[in-house]
């Protein structure tokens, strides 16, 4: 007789992909609220970071 194996389903096939870029900046602020990034300096130089990209591609 052939032996049947179900698949059991893993963390990997009922995960939803994500925009790592979107999310990024909800995981920052919630680390600042929560106090995990003392003195803002993580939230800081992200936004740095992106608002100096915005300028060298044009946009404001």
């Amino acid at each position: 007789m052939m032996e049947t194996r179900l698949k059991s389903k893993t963390k990997m096939d009922t995960m939803d992909t994500v925009d790592v870029a979107r999310v990024r900046s909800a995981a920052l602020a919630a680390d600042l609220i929560l106090g995990h990034d003392r003195y803002a300096m993580r939230y800081i130089n992200a936004y740095r970071l992106i608002s100096s990209d915005k300028k060298s591609r044009g946009k404001s």
